[in-house]
């Protein structure tokens, strides 16, 4: 029972607490897109190509394998770039 208890207090504080933090940040529009282009990078062109992997397993043939992992490391390029982009134009609006 005071699992549940501690779990809606730190709900509450996260709802309070979370206007309180975003109208310290100037810049929320940047924000986005840096949160964007990690989980966007992350959810549509890393992760299906390695789910593929695991789940297919040893029945991928080399091609499969090779152009899943080019897929990956593609997007791992770009979310890098995507979050750099993002980290340098909040760093200048400050």
């Amino acid at each position: 029972m005071a699992e549940n208890k501690l779990g809606e207090m730190d709900l509450v504080f996260f709802i309070f607490a979370s206007p309180i933090i975003y109208s310290f940040m100037l810049a929320t529009g940047l924000m986005m897109a840096l949160i964007g282009s990690v989980l966007s990078s992350t959810v549509a062109i890393i992760m299906p190509p390695l789910c593929f992997i695991k789940i297919v397993g040893t029945k991928a043939t080399r091609a499969q394998i090779v152009t899943s992992v080019a897929i990956s490391a593609i997007g791992f390029v770009c979310a890098i770039v995507g979050t750099y982009s993002s980290l340098k134009a909040i760093a200048t609006s400050y």
